[in-house]
């Protein structure tokens, strides 16, 4: 089978993202699509001025380019992009992001690149809502800190449910079970799966543990991370 896939790389330098194109060997000879090159040049509250392909482009939320960028998010601080599907944030410091493949119809593949630390780092969603992702096959379920669940609208307080215990960088806290309906990375999604909030503003980042990982299927690809739905 001849596959052809198209990888969206981000680069955060002092003021650009820079995207890249990369291909099978497939299809190098016969894709003429180039690559677009992305500056961020303005940032306020609901507004980003973007300088897409050689053009100024004034994006506010929801709106998409001509070139098919579109703004999710923006503050004074960052803004989140869409391009073919991936999101991806610009802001003080930058994060590391994944990268998407688009293989085949009924397939789905992230592929992360490792932070300075190692670890595995992404940006998806919970509930239609973009969240920082922390790869963990460490952790049984996801696990998200009670503020985020707060500012996630997650109802987790159930007077009927016994918490447990769970240690993080502030001791030992409560725990409380819950459902998430939809979990979203580039474009693997998984509904229904169980996580814990855990009291406190620990993990920092949104733990994806084994509950979701399981049902996908993980490989190293030289230092990034695969993880492929099918």
């Amino acid at each position: 089978m001849k596959y052809s896939y198209y990888i969206f790389c981000l680069f955060v330098f002092s003021h650009s993202i820079q995207p890249c194109v990369a291909e099978s060997a497939d299809t190098l000879a016969t894709s003429s699509a180039p690559p677009l090159a992305i500056s961020v040049i303005g940032l306020m509250p609901n507004k980003a001025i973007l300088f897409i392909a050689g053009q100024q482009r004034s994006l506010k939320v929801g709106q998409t380019s001509p070139e098919g960028v579109t703004l999710i998010s923006a503050d004074s601080e960052q803004a989140i992009l869409e391009v073919n599907g991936q999101q991806a944030a610009y802001g003080v410091g930058g994060y590391m992001f994944a990268v998407v493949e688009s293989v085949a119809a009924t397939e789905q593949i992230v592929r992360i690149p490792p932070d300075s630390q190692g670890m595995y780092k992404t940006i998806g969603q919970i509930n239609g809502i973009t969240v920082n992702f922390l790869i963990d096959t460490g952790a049984n379920t996801i696990a998200i800190n009670s503020v985020l669940a707060q500012r996630l609208g997650l109802k987790y307080l159930d007077p009927a449910v016994e918490p447990s215990s769970a240690t993080t960088a502030s001791g030992v806290v409560r725990s409380y079970p819950i459902e998430l309906k939809r979990v979203q990375l580039g474009g693997i999604v998984v509904e229904n799966l169980q996580a814990s909030v855990i009291e406190g503003k620990y993990p920092v980042d949104v733990l994806l543990g084994t509950n979701f990982l399981n049902k996908l299927k993980l490989e190293h690809a030289g230092s990034f991370l695969e993880l492929r739905q099918q």
